[in-house]
């Protein structure tokens, strides 16, 4: 592969630099190789030690490359001035380019706050700006399809899945430890499993029947994303009982 390739698929130059530099052995610090971290090149020139090198043959283990792009995307993010910003107008270009021809994508792509709350969830789950557009992060920009949502809200929950959105629109305080509460209180009075009515939150929100935790996903999605997805979903599950109604 030329290096065009690995920056096209999203590999960051210095995380390249790096993963060549210590898999290839031409200088030891502790740890790196089995918990990378990135140097700039002057402090890779600083560590640089002639005794490592040889003329054995040498097979990179490109398992670690991965590894060493994840470290530096949080070295960017944490430690570069506008680091974040520069990461933010990056993932903005993966994804005009990945709905460029559908208008599927939910998310106002220049709201630079949602993708910058993104990458903060998301950084320790993925190694490469491509991987936030897979199949199974695509809930991150998209509304499951009618397909995903079909039957998806029982009628048995649908009142509760109501309640819950009348009382979400009221929190104040919208995170995780309110998000709990409330979850827990409607399942308790309305006697609703709360693993089964979790499965169906999953569901109404993601489309995915695994993935991240649902308070978490909640969280992550913020307040206006999920009412907005729970409200589709409960409509279509009214729908789907007026049409058996009418057969």
């Amino acid at each position: 592969m030329s290096v065009d390739a690995y920056r096209r698929d999203g590999i960051l130059a210095r995380a390249l630099v790096n993963f060549v530099f210590f898999t290839g052995g031409f200088a030891s610090v502790e740890g790196t190789v089995h918990q990378p971290r990135t140097f700039s090149v002057e402090q890779l020139v600083d560590i640089f030690n002639m005794k490592h090198v040889n003329t054995h043959p040498c097979r990179l283990n490109f398992s670690q490359l991965p590894e060493f792009n994840r470290a530096e995307f949080v070295r960017v993010m944490k430690v570069e001035k506008n680091g974040m910003d520069s990461l933010v107008q990056q993932l903005k270009t993966v994804l005009r380019e990945k709905f460029k021809d559908s208008n599927e994508c939910e998310l106002d792509l220049d709201n630079d706050q949602y993708l910058k709350s993104m990458l903060e969830w998301s950084f320790t789950r993925i190694t490469r700006f491509r991987e936030l557009t897979e199949p199974q992060m695509m809930f991150l920009w998209m509304q499951p399809s009618l397909e995903q949502l079909q039957n998806t809200v029982n009628p048995n929950q649908k009142d509760s899945l109501h309640e819950l959105v009348i009382n979400i629109s009221k929190l104040q305080d919208y995170n995780e430890e309110s998000l709990k509460a409330l979850i827990s209180d409607i399942t308790k009075k309305r006697d609703v499993k709360y693993n089964h009515f979790m499965k169906t939150l999953r569901l109404c929100l993601s489309g995915l029947k695994v993935g991240p935790g649902v308070i978490e996903l909640m969280t992550v999605l913020g307040k206006d994303c999920v009412l907005r997805r729970l409200k589709r979903s409960l409509q279509l599950g009214e729908n789907e009982v007026l049409q058996q109604k009418a057969r």
